[in-house]
């Protein structure tokens, strides 16, 4: 009473045909239902099958005409043409089409491949050595950073031999100077430059000022 229906695409049909030009979202599904074909139309409120108008729609169908007009509710799922599962499908369609047939195989209920598991006994225990290495490898390197480079140490110290605050102006004009290159590489085109070798060295002179100031 609610409709027609559709239970099968057959390829090379008509809706097969349209659903090969249609836009993703009207592209009939199985499990859809039609409810109308030009001016037949299937009686919602039928208490009964005979009542419901069914047999009239579908022998409007059948007339040749050179254009039905069906109006069709979209109640058939519809997660083979979204997302990842729609593109996966679509290419072996193109690939089917092309006389390429892919074969399923239907996977392990863990989803993992045989050839990817891993023999625990395969796997190498760090010796003690190797331990104390990792951890002196991760520490060293941390420890100087944060007593030469930071504020918790000498960072500014460091720093102040360096750069005195007497250069502060002059490292705000290398960074105003660094600005303004930058501006004017966007106004050329730098991207757009041929040459590998000449967007090169202008990005290398604009970030060597940048740090400097």
């Amino acid at each position: 009473k609610e409709g027609l229906v559709i239970t099968a695409i057959i390829h090379g049909s008509p809706a097969d045909t349209w659903n090969r030009i249609a836009d993703i979202d009207r592209v009939i599904c199985v499990g859809d239902v039609i409810v109308a074909c030009n001016d037949q139309e299937i009686n919602m409120n039928a208490t009964n099958l005979e009542d419901c108008n069914g047999e009239a729609v579908v022998k409007c169908m059948r007339e040749p005409a050179e254009v039905h007009v069906l109006r069709i509710a979209k109640t058939g799922p519809r997660w083979h043409i979204f997302g990842d599962t729609a593109g996966c499908i679509e290419k072996m369609n193109f690939l089917a089409d092309q006389g390429v047939f892919l074969e399923l195989v239907q996977g392990d209920a863990t989803g993992v491949d045989d050839d990817t598991l891993v023999n625990q006994s395969e796997l190498k225990v760090l010796t003690r050595n190797q331990k104390l290495l990792v951890f002196f490898s991760v520490l060293i390197p941390n420890a100087l950073t944060i007593i030469l480079w930071s504020a918790m140490g000498v960072g500014f110290s460091i720093f102040g031999t360096f750069f005195p605050s007497s250069n502060n102006m002059l490292g705000n004009l290398l960074v105003f100077l660094a600005t303004i290159i930058v501006l004017n590489m966007y106004l050329v085109d730098w991207h757009r430059w041929e040459s590998m070798a000449q967007r090169g060295i202008t990005l290398l002179v604009v970030i060597y000022v940048g740090c400097m100031g």
